[in-house]
């Protein structure tokens, strides 16, 4: 993920998925939406540091997944 995610090529991509697709958001993800916005994520997602209790978003926020 230290990769700007316009650098990524499929291999990083793959790489992503492989490494997020036993994480439970991820399985959800690919339940409902399929492998392709899994993939989507993948090639967009960014490493950020947040300090402890920051909320990363909130239940019932709609997310724009592509």
């Amino acid at each position: 993920m230290m990769k700007p995610k316009k650098a990524r090529e499929l291999r990083d991509i793959a790489i992503l998925m492989k490494c997020t697709q036993n994480v439970k958001f991820f399985q959800g993800v690919i339940e409902k939406q399929g492998t392709e916005v899994h993939r989507n994520l993948c090639q967009n997602i960014e490493h950020i540091f947040l300090k402890k209790n920051e909320i990363v978003f909130e239940a019932g926020i709609e997310i724009n997944y592509l």
